[in-house]
């Protein structure tokens, strides 16, 4: 698990349908009320190329960040 300015992350393997998918974790540190975002990527995005997106909502929103089987 990572500290950084108002959230923390966490790299974890989350089960689903028996299968178990790397996924990351992006939780504020401040209480929110804001709604979790899934966060879909695409056919050259892993959960590691939304640092941008973490830096940006990371304090305000918890964030769900898997990585997706490929087709």
């Amino acid at each position: 698990m990572t500290t950084l300015a108002g959230y923390t992350t966490a790299d974890l393997r989350v089960p689903w349908r028996g299968v178990r998918f790397p996924c990351r974790l992006v939780t504020p540190k401040a209480p929110t009320e804001a709604p979790a975002l899934l966060i879909l990527g695409g056919g050259f995005q892993d959960r590691h190329s939304w640092g941008r997106l973490e830096r940006r909502l990371g304090h305000l929103h918890p964030m769900i960040i898997p990585d997706l089987p490929p087709a």
